[in-house]
């Protein structure tokens, strides 16, 4: 018989006294035998696991952080305390107000930063349609709006423009530059981490800009001025690991994708647990997506999705579909298939224009990979015309060599012709790289003298996926390789 109650029944013992509900009343809650729960809570007859803790404490409507704060609470009981619940609730009661005096200023703190971000998240609902002219005017008016909380809201929506808007991403993290270096200088976090915070993501903007070199300047200063606030201990609530996944992204474009996994290492032991750490693995996964390990991309994708709360559906939708695409380079298209559901629902949620094109395109490659030849077509037509007429020259291209290749199991050469022909701005668009204009040349040669194949083109797709964002990568090397 345990001459102590092990802290699992200790911490049961103290969300049942803050409830102020008995044990009868929790086992008719779960369904049990009126004495089960205090057979658990003596620790004398049943030993209460972590899992059943969690449900008692979910029936109960306490959340997981307050359970895990019970746990705190519950491990410093010492060995001397009494084995029954009515004596052991007066020393809980004591040891509660103790570590709560211990937690106070950190729990006050904690709690101004939640509602400094959700009077932010209120700014963004009546503003967000607004010009920048606008929100600049309101913050000259009432510059008591002004906070960290804003400067950090602003920067994060430049981040989500980011995929779907290079325009509104840089708008975005222009204007949280403009907050910041109006916060006030005694404010924590301080003006110059606010300053580095904005700054990263500016960084990021031009980076989905293509200005490259502009980015990795103001990226580099960002982490400099962030390090000085660092070490004045003035950087309070905004997450450092954000600047260093902004700038993982940043060598993934630049196509130095072993950098970008160590820069992603180091923040993913700063992040926080749940979106941050999520968030984390999503860009790992893409640097194992450019050098070829599908599979690794997959696992860690699967990892990211337990991480991202219900709330976040725009990286919902990043983790899902990229998972999808991944699984389809390693030939398991009829596994992407039986999520397509979801992530429909999803594109429906957010209503990204470009979003669904891509969500177009992936079902035209699942249709390809499952065998439902003829919906591929008609998918990867449709995909294809939409990137011609909107000038995305490079997607175009991956399109198109996706269908020739379609058509070319069909037989229909006459159509891979005329898709050649329909290719021609490809082949003078500035932002295709040499290399992948040579790669393509290839391929159009082929195509009028009749030589090309199937294999042919399958190693062209895969050579573009990999030599989107890396410029010196050559199609012979890649056909060695395969």
């Amino acid at each position: 018989m345990p001459s102590f109650p092990p802290v699992t029944s200790r911490a049961l013992a103290i969300l049942l006294a803050g409830d102020h509900r008995t044990s009868t009343e929790l086992a008719a809650l779960a369904g049990l035998k009126p004495g089960t729960i205090s057979a658990y809570l003596t620790g004398q007859r049943k030993t209460l696991s972590m899992e059943n803790l969690f449900r008692f404490a979910s029936l109960l409507g306490i959340e997981p952080a307050t359970v895990m704060d019970a746990m705190l609470l519950a491990s410093r009981l010492g060995s001397g305390a009494t084995r029954s619940r009515p004596a052991l609730v007066p020393a809980l009661g004591r040891l509660t107000e103790e570590i709560v005096a211990e937690r106070l200023p950190g729990l006050l703190e904690e709690s101004d930063a939640r509602e400094a971000r959700r009077r932010a998240q209120e700014l963004w609902s009546g503003l967000r349609d607004r010009s920048v002219a606008d929100w600049r005017f309101v913050f000259t008016k009432l510059p008591r709006l002004v906070s960290w909380a804003v400067c950090e809201m602003l920067a994060e929506k430049s981040a989500d423009a980011a995929s779907d808007d290079a325009d509104r991403a840089l708008e975005l993290a222009t204007l949280a530059l403009w907050v910041a270096e109006r916060v006030p200088d005694e404010a924590s976090p301080s003006r110059q981490a606010c300053i580095a915070f904005a700054r990263a993501c500016l960084g990021n903007a031009l980076r989905v800009k293509s200005k490259l070199r502009s980015a990795d300047e103001a990226l580099d200063l960002a982490l400099r001025q962030w390090q000085e606030a660092e070490r004045a201990g003035t950087t309070g609530f905004l997450d450092g690991s954000r600047l260093l996944d902004l700038q993982a992204s940043l060598r993934i474009g630049q196509r130095r994708l072993a950098e970008a996994r160590d820069l992603l290492g180091r923040a993913a032991v700063l992040a926080p647990a749940g979106l941050p750490l999520g968030r984390i693995l999503i860009i790992d996964a893409y640097a194992l997506e450019l050098m070829g390990d599908y599979g690794g991309a997959v696992k860690t994708l699967q990892h990211a999705t337990l991480l991202i709360p219900e709330t976040e559906i725009r990286l919902r939708w990043v983790v899902q579909f990229n998972r999808m695409v991944n699984l389809c380079h390693i030939h398991r298209a009829a596994v992407a298939a039986r999520m397509l559901p979801e992530l429909r629902s999803l594109a429906v949620r957010i209503n990204y224009k470009l979003d669904q094109v891509r969500l177009r395109w992936l079902e035209g490659k699942i249709d390809a990979g499952i065998g439902r030849t003829q919906e591929a077509v008609e998918a990867l037509s449709w995909v294809r015309a939409k990137f011609a007429d909107d000038g995305i020259r490079y997607d175009e291209a991956l399109v198109s060599t996706e269908l020739a290749g379609l058509y070319l199991e069909q037989g229909r050469t006459a159509d891979v012709k005329r898709l050649v022909r329909l290719m021609a701005p490809v082949f003078a668009a500035e932002d295709v790289h040499a290399e992948a204009q040579k790669a393509l040349g290839l391929f159009r040669r082929a195509v009028e003298l009749e030589t090309v194949t199937v294999e042919l083109v399958r190693r062209l797709v895969a050579y573009l996926y990999r030599a989107q964002h890396d410029p010196e990568l050559r199609f012979e090397e890649e056909t060695e390789c395969a």
